[in-house]
């Protein structure tokens, strides 16, 4: 498999060089939330990747919680950003409990950012107000996925911070592609980005529910909450896919949009807009 295997040395030198003359922005603070994971995800290996990802850029500082369930405001006011990567299996009792909950709303309110990857946007479904807070999300009966497939991600907003300047479509190959997930209009939700789902990539019995060849589905996008920016973001199934170069600048300038309002993280040459 062709995965477009990425030097994040190499992204770190090229931004580098492009900023010489400027003095470099002050590290934004990141809190990962984690330790919780089903048979398909492995969150030590996700987790691990997406934080020597975010490192290798200069641009953050990262720190990870694996026991976040009860966890208070205090513990999350001194980061910028969150970025959660936990599955709760469907289950409250693995969940993050009712005082992480509300510290969390409270933390994106406040004006902070919130990054949600893959198969975070399946956790959480007892949690009433989470569904607002992640714009979309994967439920029983909304959701699914076919076979992996070659995933090129069309921009559908080429204006925003975190895909100016990026060529489209991009680039990402074999990848876990989630499609049919409830979007119920979170207000101020906006597309950055698509793939196409082929249904025939689907096992039989799921095609016969699924109509047309395929459909174009969201895999990036925002939305406001109170003062704070959200980020959802279906790529990124296992560690191996995530040293797409897609993936990763993808990831690292929707986290810094989160957490500042702005992109600074230089694009590689070979996904540049011409």
């Amino acid at each position: 498999m062709n995965y477009q295997k990425f030097s994040w040395l190499a992204v770190l030198a090229f931004s580098l060089s492009a900023l010489a003359q400027v003095a470099p922005p002050a590290k934004l603070s990141i809190l990962i939330l984690t330790g919780q994971r089903d048979t398909y995800h492995e969150w030590v290996a996700t987790t691990a990747m997406m934080k020597s990802i975010l490192e290798a850029t200069g641009r953050f500082e990262v720190k990870m919680n694996e026991e976040p369930r009860d966890i208070g405001a205090g513990t999350l006011a001194h980061y910028d950003a969150i970025l959660i990567n936990y599955l709760d299996r469907g289950l409250p009792e693995r969940g993050f409990g009712p005082r992480t909950e509300a510290a969390l709303l409270e933390f994106v309110r406040s004006g902070k950012g919130l990054l949600l990857p893959h198969y975070t946007l399946g956790s959480f479904r007892y949690w009433e107000e989470f569904e607002q807070l992640a714009g979309g999300v994967y439920r029983p009966g909304f959701g699914g996925h076919g076979a992996r497939q070659d995933v090129p991600v069309k921009l559908r907003d080429e204006n925003h911070p975190i895909t100016k300047g990026l060529k489209s479509p991009l680039p990402h190959y074999q990848d876990e592609l989630y499609a049919h997930m409830r979007f119920r209009g979170a207000p101020g939700f906006h597309l950055l980005a698509s793939a196409w789902d082929d249904h025939s990539l689907y096992k039989e019995a799921e095609r016969k529910t699924l109509s047309g060849p395929g459909t174009e589905t969201p895999v990036l996008w925002t939305v406001p909450y109170g003062k704070g920016r959200v980020v959802g973001y279906t790529l990124g199934h296992d560690a191996e896919i995530m040293r797409s170069r897609t993936y990763g600048v993808l990831l690292t300038r929707s986290l810094e949009w989160a957490a500042s309002g702005e992109v600074t993280i230089a694009i590689p040459k070979e996904l540049q807009k011409q």
